[in-house]
């Protein structure tokens, strides 16, 4: 006979007993279970502040080639003949600029033919197509037609682009110059029978030729391309178009809102960092402790980011760390750029303040950078931190299984106890109640 499981024999909750026993038994399990949450809090911590490194190392970098404080405002009167631009290199000026000429490239074109796909109609021979002197032989039998001929000649590897065009009345070869300037003339030479005309003059589109400004009214400049840099130092001007007899003025100022962003910028991203070693080093609520309170990863971090900030760079100028350019350290590690200090160094001294930050070698860009390399870089100090948690985490998962193999094993133990236990209530109650029976009956 099946005894129904639950105390019905003994009148106890069983089931109430066997869980309170085993919640008391799954207590190792829980505090594995909070080892292994304050575990992964670290991995998570750890990751996001390798998130913060790496964007202060990204912008440490563009600080250290120094183009966010060399931003320079431009103008130019007429964006449709030049548009110019400039680098920390630049000096603030005016400039007058009359474009008179534009680069162009050698274009040339076949005679017409009937057909681009029949062969025979050009005869046969070589043809050598010559690009700032350098000569590239293309042979044209009897099988070649205009459109295997257009292939050759830019699968030959001279500097040349071939295309076919259909004029309307027959179809021609085009051939263009990949790069504009005299030095990238392209002349054709045909020998034997062959005779696309490439090089007869009234075939001739286009002549390459330099481009050509003159500066200020006075000083005539030329280039290959159209893009000219350096002219003026560190300015690069974009030509347009050629317009004789109209001069263009180009502004050049800096732009000191530009680079007191820059300088912000760098603030806020250490800050960002600071803030939250701070948060993670320090106890969350009152009473408790972040997981990684006291943590020696987290006060190497801000030590040696705090030890940078102090770094004095020997650049021949006035200004030779952070504190003479307007950034003030706070008690929390924290810096507060003051930016009207900041604005009068750059005043004074702008590339003095520029090199604090772009100095090879003693320079915070360079310093930073490497300190932030020790952090992030593959075996490096975060990563380092991050394999142990991982393990630490493994061998945890490996002992809440043991665990809960234990406790699982522990409740039918339980189980079988407590319905061995019921089966007995229940035989003996069933023992009383036949004995009371017969004595009834006598």
């Amino acid at each position: 006979m099946s005894v129904a499981f639950g105390g019905l024999a003994s009148g106890l909750d069983t089931n109430s007993i066997i869980s309170q026993l085993v919640n008391i038994e799954r207590g190792g399990v829980r505090r594995i279970e909070a080892r292994r949450a304050d575990a992964q809090a670290s991995l998570t911590a750890f990751s996001e502040l390798g998130d913060k490194l790496t964007e202060l190392r990204e912008l440490m970098k563009t600080m250290q080639e120094g183009n966010e404080f060399g931003k320079l405002s431009t103008s130019s009167s007429d964006e449709s003949i030049l548009v110019a631009s400039a680098t920390g290199d630049a000096a603030q000026g005016s400039y007058g600029i009359e474009v008179e000429q534009l680069a162009k490239n050698s274009k040339s074109m076949s005679e017409s033919f009937t057909d681009k796909d029949v062969a025979g109609l050009f005869g046969e021979g070589t043809l050598t197509i010559s690009v700032g002197g350098v000569d590239v032989d293309i042979t044209v039998d009897g099988d070649t037609t205009l459109s295997s001929l257009k292939d050759a000649i830019n699968a030959s590897g001279s500097e040349v682009v071939a295309s076919v065009v259909n004029d309307g009345g027959g179809f021609r070869l085009f051939v263009a110059g990949k790069s504009t300037g005299t030095d990238n003339a392209v002349t054709f030479a045909e020998s034997g029978t062959l005779s696309t005309n490439l090089g007869d003059p009234g075939n001739v589109l286009s002549v390459a030729q330099n481009a050509q400004i003159k500066l200020d009214g006075a000083l005539t400049i030329t280039s290959q391309d159209n893009i000219l840099e350096d002219v003026i130092e560190g300015v690069t001007l974009d030509l347009g178009k050629a317009e004789i007899g109209s001069e263009v003025t180009v502004e050049i100022e800096r732009d000191s809102e530009s680079q007191v962003e820059a300088f912000q910028a760098f603030a806020d991203a250490y800050n960002d960092v600071v803030k939250f070693v701070n948060k993670k080093a320090l106890p969350s609520e009152v009473g408790t402790r972040s997981p990684l309170y006291g943590d020696p990863t987290l006060r190497a971090v801000r030590s040696q980011l705090r030890g940078l900030l102090q770094t004095q760079v020997p650049n021949g100028s006035q200004f030779e760390s952070l504190a003479q350019v307007g950034f003030e350290t706070k008690s929390d590690g924290t810096i507060k750029l003051d930016t009207d200090d900041l604005k009068e160094a750059l005043a004074t001294d702008f590339k003095g303040v520029l090199s604090i930050f772009t100095t090879d070698g003693t320079g915070l860009g360079d310093k930073f950078e490497n300190t932030l390399d020790q952090f992030l870089d593959l075996d490096g100090l975060l990563d380092g931190r991050k394999d142990g948690l991982n393990r630490r985490m493994k061998d945890l998962n490996r002992q809440i299984d043991t665990q809960n193999s234990r406790v699982a094993k522990f409740e039918a133990r339980l189980q079988k106890q407590f319905l061995a236990m019921e089966q007995a209530i229940q035989s003996l109650n069933t023992q009383s109640s036949y004995l009371g029976n017969q004595l009834g009956i006598y």
